[in-house]
């Protein structure tokens, strides 16, 4: 995520096929790390060739258990970048049964979980508009998944990459103002905003984030 930071993808696509996700893996927290990596690089612009279609058959694999709404939300990502149309429907509905049930997990995939994994799947599929629809109301829920700060930030930057995506920049520019307040070190929350800004004509924010983007690098 550093290297990322300092917008050196290819090292990080050398670490993702390394280190990441060197060997094929059904586990957990495997497949979310190499998912939100994925996404990561991809809000960016880079490529990820055919690494999707790498992780749709182990997170199909975990259709069954839904105890870790978190995990969900990733394969539900994955399976939508790799087109697997069906087995992400199967992954959905299953998750919304599970959600009848009396447990932590279920009331967790209530509360957020479920709605994390639609809007994600939304993303995936290039639905960017549904997914705000659906990601926005549950941005300020999503630590109920649980992951660490920087893990749950996936969430937010899908969020807002939907948004641009969908063309809605002025939501974009105020998700990212949120973005940066929150994490003013982020050389890439800064990018990303003089981006943004210079799109909807706010030529001095763009600058001044072009500036403190350079500072941070």
């Amino acid at each position: 995520l550093y290297r990322l930071e300092l917008g050196r993808t290819a090292e990080v696509l050398y670490l993702f096929d390394s280190h990441v996700y060197a060997n094929s893996s059904e586990e957990g927290l495997d497949l979310s790390n190499a998912v939100s990596l994925l996404a990561r690089l991809e809000i960016v612009g880079v490529d990820a060739g055919d690494r999707w279609n790498r992780l749709a058959g182990p997170c199909a694999a975990r259709l069954a258990q839904h105890s870790h709404p978190f995990n969900d939300a990733h394969f539900a990502l994955a399976l939508a970048r790799s087109g697997s149309t069906d087995t992400l429907a199967r992954l959905l509905g299953s998750m919304a049964e599970w959600a009848e049930r009396d447990t932590d997990a279920a009331r967790t995939l209530r509360r957020c979980g479920l709605s994390v994994a639609l809007g994600m799947a939304a993303y995936g599929e290039g639905r960017f508009a549904e997914a705000v629809q659906v990601l926005a109301p549950v941005r300020y829920e999503t630590w109920q998944l649980g992951g660490s700060l920087a893990q749950l930030d996936v969430f937010a930057q899908i969020l807002i990459a939907a948004a641009v995506g969908a063309g809605q920049l002025t939501l974009a520019a105020r998700l990212l103002a949120e973005r940066t307040a929150r994490r003013p070190a982020s050389p890439l929350g800064w990018v990303w905003e003089a981006q943004v800004s210079g799109r909807i004509g706010d030529e001095e924010r763009a600058a001044r984030a072009t500036e403190r983007a350079a500072r941070l690098r």
